[in-house]
């Protein structure tokens, strides 16, 4: 049961630790008895234009149970500025996300899709992707509070191959990580453009799990 909206126009709200602000949002908040309804709320992060949906559940003990779908566009290097862990990414050009969130503080779930197409970038001078080459991400996985981060699915897509894998991370401030990588059928012509390493061969399949 509903039991009362705000419609939100031309809203900025600015974080205290320096994140940028989150300027010109438009949307609708709906209040019902057990939970809060966030309805398409957009507006602009940086230069990126931002859309949130989804729902709120206060529980006991101020946590808050949250399902939310956040979606950009046009997503640029200067957008991770003082963000935690992301800040230190390296790429031209833009990138486009669409996120999924579901649990609360201390436990969630996440699921992820990154477009990279349009962003060109560079790995420990082994891989360098230009820009326009057909090319994305996709994460599945779980945080908890005790357990740090376990990836139970980490997909590469680039152009008609992918390879897949799996990680965990246990504790972000001391990043120690186990991750695993597989890849079956993968066409080494189109690698040849990413590493050095394929750059001349003009044909073949490499099968790999690492």
């Amino acid at each position: 049961k509903s039991w009362g909206k705000i419609k939100l126009t031309d809203i900025t709200i600015q974080h205290p630790s320096g994140f940028k602000p989150l300027v010109n949002l438009t949307g609708r908040i709906s209040f019902g008895d057990e939970h809060i309804d966030i309805d398409k709320i957009q507006g602009w992060y940086g230069d990126s234009p931002i859309m949130l949906s989804g729902q709120l559940t206060p529980k006991s003990k101020s946590l808050i149970d949250f399902d939310i779908s956040l979606k950009s566009n046009n997503w640029t290097r200067n957008n991770f500025e003082n963000i935690p862990y992301l800040q230190s990414l390296k790429f031209v050009g833009s990138l486009n996300s669409d996120i999924r969130l579901k649990g609360n503080r201390d436990s969630f779930t996440f699921k992820s899709e990154i477009d990279l197409t349009q962003a060109a970038y560079k790995f420990q001078d082994v891989i360098h992707k230009q820009e326009n080459n057909s090319n994305k991400i996709e994460l599945e996985g779980t945080y908890s509070k005790n357990k740090g981060i376990t990836l139970d699915q980490f997909k590469f897509i680039l152009d008609s191959n992918s390879f897949t894998g799996t990680g965990n991370i246990k504790n972000l401030s001391d990043p120690k990580y186990l991750i695993k990588f597989k890849g079956i059928g993968f066409e080494s012509n189109t690698i040849g453009p990413l590493m050095d390493i394929f750059s001349n061969n003009v044909g073949g399949k490499i099968d790999f799990n690492i």
